[in-house]
Formats: structure tokens, C-alpha cells, sequence
């Protein structure tokens, strides 16, 4: 089982109000930081920080399941996940090290822009919009349509703005 499998598998154990992260367990049961997503316009100065988006990074796998059965593509397939894949080769343990954010500043080193993934708005945003009216009306979707909102909110920025964007995956 891989790294990004089993942190996007476990429930979260702890929700960092302050961070808006949390803590799971991975598959050996070390506890590390959880992954969400993030949506970027290329044109963002790099001082920009996005929301995290917690529910749809959890919800993922069924929003993909959803996806295929709408006829669309997934959402996976829009997900940048080269900085996550980035952390987990630095192998960087984030519980156990009060150097934690030094080393990970420097582990951010091995990833380069170059990595990026950036992908059109208006591609993305034909997954965004099936899963919201498929979604629509049941409460118990109530986050993920909040985040799908937000998404599709920026998207629609750069679709205006002639400009691409990234959905990154961030540890």
C-alpha cells in the first residue's frame, strides 16, 4: 500500500483549528500530517494562500466513483499531487521532529516549479459543475458542495482572466 493511499484512508485523529490540518495515523500507525487540497491561479502573487480543502480531498475516492458513473472525468485526474509526492521522498516525520518546520523547509528544495501541474479551468470546472448538481439537495454533502462552491467560484476567475489553474494536493 502506498504513502498516499494509506493518508488518504484513515480518518483524521486530531483537527488543528489553528491550521486547519489534522492528524492521522498512516498504514504502520505513525501519526503524520493529513493532506487537503488547494486550488491556485496561476496569476495568484506568490504570497497567496488558498483555503484548505479538507472535504474534498477526504471525500475523493466516492467523488470519483461519482464521476464515472456521471460520464465526466475524475477529479483525481486534476489533482496535482507533485508536492505531496515531494514530501513523502524527504520522508519527512512531522510527530516525532521539533525541527519539523526547518527540515521541512528544507525538504521543500527538492521540489521545483517545474513539477507544477496546471491545467485549464474550463476542463475542470465540466467536473466541478456534474458533481454539484449531482450532489445538490443532500445535507449530508453539505462541506463538499461548500469547497466544490469555493473551486468553482475560482475557476470561473480564471476562465474570466484567460488564466489556468492548479488543484494541488499539499501535506
Amino acid at each position: 500500500m502506498n504513502s498516499i493511499y494509506a493518508l488518504r484512508n484513515h480518518a483524521p485523529q486530531q483537527r488543528g483549528d489553528d491550521f486547519q490540518c489534522c492528524l492521522v495515523r498512516d498504514y504502520e500507525g505513525r501519526f503524520c500530517v493529513s493532506t487537503v487540497l488547494w486550488i491556485r491561479l496561476e496569476s495568484d502573487p506568490d504570497d497567496f494562500i488558498p483555503d484548505d480543502l479538507y472535504e474534498l480531498f477526504d471525500k475523493l475516492d466516492a467523488l470519483d466513483r461519482h464521476c464515472q458513473g456521471l460520464g465526466v472525468r475524475t477529479l483525481t485526474e486534476f489533482v496535482d499531487f507533485s508536492d505531496v509526492e515531494s514530501n513523502l521522498a524527504g520522508e519527512v516525520d512531522f510527530a516525532d521532529d521539533e525541527d519539523a518546520a526547518e527540515d521541512s523547509a528544507e525538504d521543500d528544495a527538492g521540489w521545483s516549479e517545474e513539477d507544477a501541474k496546471w491545467i485549464s479551468p474550463a476542463e475542470l470546472l465540466e467536473t466541478l459543475n456534474a458533481l454539484r448538481e449531482d450532489l445538490a439537495g443532500d445535507e449530508s454533502q453539505d462541506g463538499v458542495l461548500e469547497e466544490l462552491a469555493q473551486v468553482i467560484d475560482r475557476c470561473d476567475e480564471a476562465v474570466h482572466n484567460e488564466d489556468r489553474v492548479r488543484l494541488i494536493a499539499v501535506m
